[in-house]
């Protein structure tokens, strides 16, 4: 996807954590994303998904 000339990039992760017998309190997810020249993503979507809760979408930048 081109947006006025210049590359814009967009990356969809998606991390499944099930908890089945292990109760989670917390959970941190620390990401790092860049595209294929080095240059750090923004507006990347991020979906963390656990068992006992609803997903949740965060997004940087």
């Amino acid at each position: 996807m081109k947006s006025a000339g210049s590359p814009v990039y967009h990356a969809v992760l998606l991390i499944c954590l099930f908890a089945t017998s292990l109760q989670l309190r917390a959970e941190t997810v620390t990401l790092s994303l860049t595209d294929q020249h080095g240059r750090p993503l923004s507006g990347a979507v991020v979906t963390v998904m656990t068992g006992s809760q609803p997903a949740r979408h965060l997004r940087t930048g």
